[in-house]
């Protein structure tokens, strides 16, 4: 004869409380806390992010904004990217936050990754334009603009094509401008 489906429900919530009390238990036993990390899509100074600790702030010009990481919490890889932003010139530092050798950061109007992506928020450049590659020592650049293409020293790079960057090689994404320094 088979069960009222009333039953059933019965038996799997309590199933659900079961397992529930047991990973509490444990945890409570092996003293390690149960965390549960909800990461926000505002991406504001002081919330973790799925890539490292919270920024301690942004590296932010008129065109451009990326997260700042606390002193000492993330390795900085080779080279540098000054961006032309105004007036003025802002450095950007690429970071690790995992020990994978290989970094990847988007660059792109859209709001993305404190540390792994750059915004520009220029209406020239899209909202996933390209995106920057650490790997082997290296950078490279990607372009995924179809209308606005990034341009390496005044060539266009097609539409999903890279090109390794080299000291001083200067960077167009959309009407902001940068130079690669390798030191």
């Amino acid at each position: 004869m088979p069960m009222p489906n009333n039953v059933l429900i019965l038996f799997g919530v309590g199933a659900i409380i079961l397992v529930a009390t047991v990973i509490v238990t444990l945890a409570v036993v092996m003293k390690n806390p149960v965390v549960i990390q909800v990461y926000s899509r505002s991406g504001g100074a002081g919330e973790a992010t799925a890539d490292g600790p919270a920024p301690a702030g942004w590296i932010e010009g008129a065109n451009v904004r990326m997260g700042k990481p606390p002193e000492g919490t993330l390795k900085i890889q080779p080279g540098r990217f000054m961006v032309d932003d105004g007036d003025h010139q802002l450095e950007l530092r690429i970071f690790r936050t995992t020990g994978a050798e290989r970094v990847e950061t988007t660059i792109g109007r859209d709001v993305g990754s404190p540390y792994r992506h750059i915004q520009i928020k220029a209406p020239s450049v899209s909202g996933k334009h390209a995106k920057l590659v650490f790997d082997g020592g290296a950078y490279s650049i990607i372009n995924y603009s179809r209308t606005n293409p990034t341009k390496v020293n005044d060539l266009d790079l097609p539409e999903n094509a890279s090109r390794r960057l080299v000291d001083e090689d200067r960077i167009e994404i959309g009407e902001v401008t940068m130079t690669y320094y390798e030191t």
